[in-house]
């Protein structure tokens, strides 16, 4: 199950920072800010999902997102950038509803 945990200091809200399973990728294993914007975001840019996909580079992504899919997810425009829906990578990768399939 991934995890999300919120630290104080000092009775305020610094940020979230994510426990990575055993069961992830081992290129999301080191990038927790990708794991992140996954775990937190509606839409991540096509890099960051390329990366989350498949360890695909930033020209790589684009590409593919050039295709209207990148790694089974859909690449969708919001005001003139290209967008990828993280509910659609956790699906692919199995990370429905935070946990690990």
């Amino acid at each position: 199950m991934v995890t999300q945990h919120k630290f104080v200091d000092n009775g305020k809200k610094c940020g979230i920072f994510v426990v990575v399973p055993k069961q992830y990728p081992r290129w999301l294993k080191k990038d927790k800010k990708i794991i992140r914007q996954i775990m937190t975001k509606l839409t991540v840019s096509v890099p960051v999902a390329g990366k989350a996909l498949g360890e695909l580079s930033e020209n790589t992504s684009y590409a593919a997102g050039r295709t209207g899919q990148i790694g089974g997810c859909p690449v969708i425009d919001v005001a003139g950038k290209r967008r990828v829906p993280t509910a659609a990578i956790r699906r692919v990768l199995g990370l429905e509803d935070g946990r690990v399939a």
